[in-house]
């Protein structure tokens, strides 16, 4: 009796241990399973018990990151599924939107991850952030920080300009009296140095940090040992470059204000489109549609693209001639300077002024970096402007009085940097917040490998865009073209399929299946394209004016060419009873 007691107590404490272990995996949000094996499943239970002090937290699992992060990376609102018919199709649908929050969830959480955010001087009340000098700043960063800070003195062939590549590992100079020179900036290391026989106008690095194109009487195009691999003779006397990257394009302005676009990858010349406007004094990228901005001396601003041979728009910018002109790396905003000493600032998607301020002396040069920051020059003045949460400039942000008049500006990618070209040399300025702390590295990446680096360059070839879908509003390809459509069917005469919305009356329950609905729909659809068919017919026996007695059927040519006729020269039969109609008929 003893033994038997015991037996059942032990017997009754395991029992209430599972019942405790399987609480606590449910409550942890595992699921069990009855079975034969208990003593495995106990063993895997117990091996996942909670703590007794969390058996009853109401808030298991990960935390839930903010709604509002969690927004940014939702793909539009949530589908109901109220007046969905059909348990399978309602599940999908339900499936689908789990998997859509989920995946909206992880990648929320997943920005907790990223180490680098961007970072602004922040000054005291009642001082300034524009009185700072580049000796402060050195003093306050790190040693790899202050070692970004340098000046090159290159007195004997200014002034230079100068570029840096697309993933801000190289820098490229050009002075006018004809040096050339790729650097790797961050290991002073020199890639290549040369002097191009002649005076250079513009250079612009092509789809890699390999190649570069400089313009002087013709264009070339030089490898990362400096040699000549490519000498385009018909562009010649360039005066600006830029270069197109996801369309392998090369834009160039001569004196004589011709627009030519090479493309780089086959070496053929896509456009050479005469704008007549004179000697263009100013060129702009936008990078977000690829459209190409040029300047003239008559304050007129004009947009560019290769699929057509007038400007896509004319834009009256100053009273004077244009200096410069930067669009912003979103392409949202665009900054031009005018003779007169005034920069403007634009809405590029409503062609409207949204701030103008005057700079005295004028401004020659204006660059926009990664984060917003608007960087002026104004002879040997070097100003940076911080964007305001209205869009427009306040105060200069940074400031920097160079020895010789600045020739050009240029942000580094994915640096606080800011190249500016003087005719003394080149100055490696510190900017902070300047630069975009994350980058995409299956996009643009700083550290690739040289293995990465040419499997990049095989993806962009395949994925290469055509200059032909070049358009001012880069959202027009995801948008149906149905209006040419129509157009197209009326023209040729042919009848097309009309893509409209049936709706269906319900039928009573059991004869109102999903078959069902699509039979009677394709039946509704044969019927419209029957009458379109009889509209077809009728305009084309009206067109061919063919008479009542030729629709009778009289051997005539008129109704041999509609099909009514047969080989004989008899005729088939009426119009009215025998038509195209007849093949539809069941």
């Amino acid at each position: 009796m003893v033994a038997a007691a015991a037996a059942a107590g032990s017997k009754r404490r395991k029992t209430e241990k599972t019942k405790a272990a399987t609480a606590a995996f449910r409550l942890s949000g595992g699921k069990t399973s009855g079975g034969v094996k208990g003593k495995k499943k106990e063993k895997r239970l117990v091996r996942e018990w909670i703590p007794r002090g969390e058996q009853n937290d109401p808030f298991v699992g990960a935390s839930r990151p903010p709604e509002a992060t969690i927004e940014k990376h939702r793909r539009g609102p949530a589908k109901s599924v109220g007046g969905v018919r059909g348990d399978g199709e309602r599940s999908r649908l339900k499936v689908q939107e789990k998997t859509l929050e989920t995946a909206a969830e992880q990648a929320a959480r997943h920005t907790a991850l990223v180490a680098y955010e961007p970072g602004f001087i922040e000054v005291d009340e009642g001082h300034e952030s524009g009185r700072l000098k580049q000796t402060d700043i050195t003093d306050c960063v790190d040693l790899a920080s202050a070692a970004k800070r340098f000046d090159l003195s290159l007195p004997q062939f200014g002034p230079y300009s100068a570029c840096y590549s697309a993933n801000g590992r190289s820098l490229l100079l050009a002075g006018r009296g004809g040096h050339v020179a790729a650097v790797t900036w961050r290991s002073h290391k020199l890639a290549c140095e040369f002097h191009a026989g002649g005076k250079v106008r513009a250079t612009s690095w092509l789809h890699t940090e390999g190649w570069f194109a400089v313009a002087g009487r013709w264009l070339s195009v030089y490898d990362s040992q400096g040699i000549e691999v490519h000498c385009v003779k018909r562009v010649n006397e360039a005066l600006h470059l830029r270069y197109l990257p996801h369309h392998f394009l090369l834009a160039s302005v001569n004196s004589r204000s011709y627009l030519h676009y090479l493309d780089i990858s086959v070496g053929t010349e896509v456009a050479n489109i005469p704008m007549r406007t004179g000697r263009p004094s100013a060129m702009a990228l936008n990078p977000q549609n690829a459209i190409v901005c040029v300047g003239a001396h008559n304050g007129v601003v004009r947009m560019w693209a290769p699929n057509c041979q007038e400007a896509l728009v004319t834009l009256l910018c100053h009273r004077g001639p244009v200096r410069s002109v930067a669009v912003s790396s979103g392409g949202e905003y665009m900054a031009t300077a005018g003779g007169e000493g005034k920069v403007t600032l634009w809405d590029v998607r409503s062609l409207s002024p949204l701030n103008s301020f005057v700079i005295p002396g004028g401004v020659g040069h204006l660059d926009f970096s990664q984060r917003g920051l608007l960087a002026t020059a104004s002879g040997r003045n070097v100003k940076v402007y911080r964007p305001l949460a209205s869009g427009e400039f306040g105060d200069p942000y940074l400031s920097h009085y160079l020895s010789t008049a600045a020739s050009s500006l240029h942000f580094c990618p994915f640096e606080d940097i800011l190249g500016v070209g003087h005719s003394s040399g080149f100055s490696s300025l510190l900017v902070p917040g300047a630069g975009e702390p994350n980058f995409d590295a299956l996009e643009v990446n700083p550290y690739q490998s040289k293995k990465q680096r040419q499997e990049w360059e095989v993806k962009a070839l395949l994925e290469k865009i055509p200059p032909d879908l070049i358009s001012l509003d880069s959202r027009q390809l995801i948008r149906l073209d149905t209006a040419t459509a129509e157009q197209r069917a009326k023209e040729s005469g042919k009848v097309e399929e009309v893509s409209t919305k049936i709706e269906l009356r319900r039928r009573a329950r059991g004869r109102d299946s999903t078959s069902s609905r699509q039979r009677r729909k394709g039946l509704i659809r044969v019927a419209r394209q029957r009458v379109e068919i009889k509209k077809s017919v009728t305009a084309a026996s009206k067109r061919l004016g063919l008479g009542a007695k030729t629709q009778m059927g009289d051997g005539s040519a008129g109704a041999k060419r509609l099909g009514v006729v047969g080989k004989v020269g008899k005729p088939i039969g009426d119009l009215q009873k025998r038509s195209a109609l007849d093949r539809f008929a069941s």
